[in-house]
């Protein structure tokens, strides 16, 4: 009797073996129909003089690989609810030099994504003005995606970075604060070129009010800022501080230095509109360094003046 225990435990302990060691296939295979999408909701097309240069507007596939062609059409809107707010198209193709060769989108067999060609006339734009289309995508081979099937598509004539432009005196409004403290009003900015390519440097119009142990108050500067204007993106041209800066002394103690914040500020090339952001320390006190500081120059379109190039930015 105990043999026959004995062998059927062993019976037991061999089935418990087999069923540990079989393996599970726990992929997830999509068996719902296919849709097709926009990759993103919006995008912007700088247009260049270069034609060759055109923008794309990516589709794609939610769901598996077709095995045959998936063609879809599309249509221009004059209106469309974009992110909770009512956006109106500026243009339609074949207005303003701007063009869709295309009256649908095709992904071929065993692709997941296509694309929309949009091309555009660099001398039919103005300079500053921002043009919108809105594409839609409707049902072809299979059904569109109805929560992303809307495209804003902003259409501006490029205007790049000339740092020739810049050197000059202008009028206008000046820094909003420093270290806490409202500044005097200015009588502009003198901006002059820097010494490293793609830099700035404001040599005039930047000073500080300060007040003494004695309550006098006396001004500080001015002091020159340079700053780096960043054109390696054409959609997102950003301007900062590439050093720390000294920036001033107050009460023969503490110094101030300008220094680098992580997040840039930006510029518009066809504006001249510079919003720079930098954070300003102390050093020499017991004072902690400061919270950071944003300084907004808006340069109107007084005509530069002729200046030399800037060799002493320290």
């Amino acid at each position: 009797m105990k043999r026959y225990i004995n062998i059927i435990a062993l019976l037991a302990l061999v089935i418990m073996l087999v069923s540990s060691c079989k393996k599970y296939d726990y992929t997830y295979t999509y068996e719902g129909d296919n849709y097709v999408q926009f990759t993103q909701g919006s995008g912007t097309f700088f247009v260049l003089e270069d034609p060759s240069v055109t923008y794309q507007i990516q589709f794609q596939i939610i769901g598996k690989a077709s095995s045959a062609d998936i063609t879809m059409p599309v249509e221009f809107l004059d209106s469309a609810e974009i992110s909770g707010n009512w956006v109106r198209s500026t243009i339609v193709p074949g207005e303003k030099g701007v063009s869709v060769a295309q009256s649908s989108v095709t992904i071929a067999a065993g692709d997941f994504t296509g694309s929309l060609t949009v091309t555009g006339t660099y001398d039919s734009l103005e300079f500053g003005e921002i043009d919108t289309i809105l594409v839609q995508l409707n049902e072809g081979t299979v059904k569109a995606d109805l929560y992303n099937n809307v495209f804003l598509l902003k259409v501006q004539k490029y205007y790049p970075f000339l740092p020739e432009e810049y050197p000059g005196h202008y009028s206008g409004n000046y820094w909003g604060f420093i270290l806490g403290v409202e500044v005097p009003a200015s009588p502009g900015l003198t901006i002059v070129l820097g010494e490293a390519e793609n830099t700035l440097v404001i040599t005039e119009g930047f000073y500080q009010e300060q007040i003494d142990n004695w309550g006098e108050t006396w001004t500080d500067g001015p002091y020159p800022i340079t700053i780096y204007m960043n054109d390696s993106d054409p959609t997102n041209f950003t301007v900062e501080i590439p050093e720390v800066q000294y920036i001033g002394t107050t009460n023969d103690t503490w110094d101030y230095w300008a220094q680098p914040y992580p997040a840039p500020g930006s510029f518009n090339a066809a504006s001249k509109e510079l919003t720079i952001t930098f954070y300003v320390s102390v050093y020499g006190g017991d004072q902690p360094p400061q919270d950071i500081g944003e300084y907004v120059v808006q340069l109107d379109a007084a005509p530069p003046s002729a200046l030399p190039r800037h060799h002493d930015n320290k």
